[in-house]
């Protein structure tokens, strides 16, 4: 008593074979068989993959030499390596989480040896001696007289031939009751709860699957229902755990699938068709602080030219911005037709409402964490960036700011293949190299006039800027089709949403709301602020592209899961 017991375990294609031993010694060299077990597998077993038919075998193995283990260090040798995780993982279910279960009844530890190695129970696994008929060698007694009785074969045959009686004894085979319950035989000979259509328990005890920290921890719709499968059945129920999940406040506001996001057709403004119809505004900032107290740059880029004008400013207010448009933009080339920035304050202050109103120029903004609708001086913000990082003193980057801006406005744009410069002004800047050559009417046999030359490129630039753009937009309408898989979903006034916190941390989640929605204005949505108003006491909204949107899905009453 009290020496260590060592099992021998092995499962092969036929059966399960195990050895109990016990140790002599102290080093375990001398051992002693105590017991032999093993068996065939049923039809079913035989259809278990190789970790569940080993996890069997051991199984099998300490229920059969439980009298001995029982409340004893036991080391289990097996030639299946994986087998030693079984009583430490935590994501196990089916089968092996019921063998694991049975299985920390013990005290085991599970050391793997080679198959070579385990030679005697792999022959009790393979080889298993043929059933005897115990009633071949019974006496035979004879009577006189013959008593009447049943042939219960013959009775199980005639049943078996009726139809209806034989589809009774089938469905006897795979159904129990058990205190009242019902139950069924899966098809991994588990048996579960039958639970009837519509139930509401079923309903009940999928939400609570599903929102468990314990069991589903809100994983999605197929892994809750692997956990339910595991516990009850009932018709419809992969319906009715899709409508819970779909539901679930939580799965919304942590989970982005490709089949609920919003993709947006790409939206195009219309097209321009002479320099400054269309002018997009931002400011690039706070940046080192100069000599002169410049910390931003105001940028306008003309959508049709590209034509950058940038400006240092020491702050981005809005009555700097009112004097830098008026100063550079409108004095110099007119007030546009439209102006597209950003929702910044000072775009968005009366002041710059005021002045934008008194030049007849129309206002188009982007929404927040959205700005691909101003792409263009967005790409013109990152060129200055970079232009500026080539400046060597940083605290005089505002004088260097105005020759660089230039040098970009005479080179040649990668949409239009033609210098911003030259398209505004029809012909090129002169620049010292050029003024080291001789002037074109000197070489030409007949001299064009200064403003006939003028006229004629300008024409030409045009056409070209505008055929360019059209090529240039249809091939990134294309591209973004292609990449981007467009779900663009309707939504109503009415409706509730859910919007992307592009503020959250890598486990907050990833969707705040939902709000709903009082105004649609394709592809925006204003929604309303739950709980806060304006100075004037009315309700307070926020605009928002759709694609940053995915709509909130509730029930549709509270009856519809109890019903």
């Amino acid at each position: 008593m009290g020496k260590p017991f060592e099992v021998e375990v092995d499962s092969s294609g036929k059966g399960v074979g195990a050895v109990l031993f016990q140790a002599q010694d102290q080093d375990g060299t001398d051992r002693r068989v105590v017991a032999y077990a093993s068996r065939v597998y049923s039809g079913a077993e035989k259809r278990y993959p190789a970790i569940e038919l080993e996890a069997l075998g051991l199984t099998y193995a300490v229920q059969q030499f439980r009298p001995y283990i029982d409340g004893m260090r036991t080391i289990v040798i097996t030639d299946h390596a994986p087998l030693k995780s079984l009583l430490h993982r935590k994501d196990l279910y089916g089968r092996l989480a019921k063998y694991q279960l049975v299985l920390q009844e013990y005290d085991l530890e599970i050391i793997y040896r080679p198959g070579k190695q385990n030679i005697v129970c792999d022959t009790l696994s393979r080889y298993h001696p043929e059933e005897k008929d115990e009633t071949k060698n019974d006496p035979e007694i004879h009577v006189v007289e013959k008593a009447a009785n049943i042939d219960l074969v013959r009775v199980g045959k005639e049943q078996d031939a009726d139809n209806k009686i034989k589809e009774l004894k089938d469905m006897m085979k795979k159904h129990k009751i058990h205190e009242n319950v019902l139950f069924e035989k899966g098809s991994d000979n588990q048996w579960l709860m039958r639970l009837p259509s519509g139930t509401k328990y079923g309903k009940e005890l999928a939400q609570e699957i599903h929102s468990s920290i314990f069991e589903s921890a809100h994983l999605g719709r197929d892994k809750t229902e692997q956990k339910i499968r595991c516990i009850a059945i009932w018709q419809g129920m992969s319906n009715d755990i899709r409508k819970i999940v779909e539901v679930c406040a939580q799965c919304q506001r942590n989970k982005d699938p490709s089949k609920t996001r919003i993709r947006a057709k790409l939206g195009k403004f219309p097209e321009s068709t002479t320099p400054f119809q269309r002018v997009h505004a931002d400011f690039v900032g706070p940046l080192h602080e100069t000599r002169r107290g410049n910390k931003f740059i105001a940028v306008f880029v003309c959508s049709f030219s590209k034509f950058i004008i940038a400006e240092p400013v020491p702050d981005q207010k809005a009555e700097t911005l009112c004097k830098i448009f008026i100063d550079r933009v409108v004095a110099r080339f007119g007030p546009p037709q439209k102006l597209v920035t950003d929702r910044g304050t000072n775009f968005m202050s009366n002041k710059f409402a005021e002045l934008l109103k008194k030049l007849n120029c129309s206002h188009s903004t982007s929404t927040a964490y959205h700005h691909e609708a101003n792409g263009q001086v967005e790409r013109a913000n990152q060129t200055i960036e970079g232009m500026l990082r080539q400046v060597e003193d940083s605290e005089q980057w505002d004088e260097a700011l105005q020759l660089l801006i230039h040098a970009y406005n005479n080179t040649k744009h990668a949409t239009t293949g033609i210098e911003p410069h030259r398209v505004i002004h029809g012909k090129q800047a002169n620049s010292p190299l050029k003024n080291s050559l001789p002037d074109h009417n000197e070489l030409n046999e007949t001299p064009i006039s200064h403003s006939k030359q003028i006229e004629n490129e300008q024409g030409k630039l045009k056409e070209i800027c505008a055929e360019k753009i059209r090529q240039k937009t249809k091939k990134q309408q294309q591209h973004h089709d292609r990449v981007k898989v467009i779900n663009d979903v309707k939504i109503e006034v009415g409706d509730k949403v859910l919007i992307r916190d592009h503020r959250k941390n890598k486990i907050s989640n990833q969707f705040i709301g939902p709000f709903e929605v009082v105004e649609v204005n394709d592809p925006n949505l204003i929604v309303k602020i739950p709980g806060a108003r304006t100075r004037s006491n009315q309700e307070r909204t926020r605009t928002v592209h759709k694609n940053l949107c995915k709509l909130n899905i509730e029930e549709s009453s509270s009856s519809e899961l109890e019903d």
